[in-house]
């Protein structure tokens, strides 16, 4: 990802590409979410950065009353599209930073690969705020392995990326591993949470060589790169992958963060 903010708004320009090859998340993991929360019924939900709706897709059948925030337009364009059968489901294009404190406060709040971008300043307090006594913070990343990927067509990849990206590009790249990591002890500090949780689901998301691309396409830091680089990178990454056999095995972690918010303060 982008090292500065402008790379969230990356999202909403690919939005179809987006929902097309970005992988969903393990049914497992959003069993484990459901059964450690224990919410249920209409239990009310707040997902921030809902994109084109894959994680609400699967918690819509659970019968929740479900609020999906994101600040792109056509992201939430698609996502009401998958989630028209479900009455329970109400889109808001909005910041989390604007969205406003509603008289009911929501039993579980949820981000899936987005809480990274929300304003650290903000992002607990707020959490806290609009949960009930009692409520659950969820948030899930999907994070790439790709460091556990192997053989030659991983050497020729690294080999292509450092060849054809200027450092000075290289430089703006931050992996969202390394963010998981402070966002868990942000996590554990907090002093509105308590019962801190984690669940790991590994698992493959593969590919062809032309959705590959479009995958990449996705990452705020790949998308911005400069127009020529970018050809550049795609087109010989592209015939890598077409040559190895025109599929790309990549694994994934997908992490499950759980916290409670206390139900009184010391």
């Amino acid at each position: 990802m982008l090292l500065n903010e402008s790379g969230k708004w990356t999202f909403s320009k690919i939005a179809e590409d987006y929902d097309a090859v970005r992988p969903h998340y393990p049914p497992e993991l959003i069993q484990m979410l459901v059964r450690e929360t224990g919410i249920s019924g209409s239990a009310r939900v707040l997902e921030i950065g809902c994109g084109t709706g894959q994680l609400t897709l699967y918690l819509a059948p659970y019968g929740f009353q479900i609020q999906a925030i994101d600040i792109g337009a056509a992201l939430i364009e698609i996502a009401q599209k998958h989630c028209r059968a479900f009455p329970g489901v109400q889109f808001l294009q909005s910041a989390f930073e604007d969205f406003p404190i509603p008289d009911e406060r929501f039993d579980l709040i949820v981000s899936a690969t987005a809480f990274h971008w929300l304003d650290p300043s903000v992002r607990f307090e707020k959490t806290a705020t609009l949960l009930k006594a009692g409520g659950h913070l969820a948030v899930i990343n999907n994070v790439s392995l790709y460091q556990q990927h192997k053989g030659a067509i991983r050497q020729q990849l690294d080999e292509i990326y450092e060849r054809v990206i200027p450092r000075k590009n290289a430089a703006q790249y931050v992996s969202l591993a390394s963010k998981r990591g402070g966002l868990k002890q942000e996590f554990q500090n907090c002093p509105w949470l308590e019962e801190f949780k984690s669940f790991s689901f590994p698992y493959t998301h593969q590919l062809s060589a032309a959705d590959y691309i479009r995958l990449l396409n996705t990452f705020s830091y790949q998308h911005n790169l400069p127009l020529d680089v970018k050809h550049q990178l795609f087109e010989e990454i592209e015939s890598a992958v077409r040559a190895d056999g025109d599929q790309i095995a990549l694994p994934y972690e997908a992490v499950l963060m759980l916290g409670t918010k206390r139900t009184r303060t010391n």
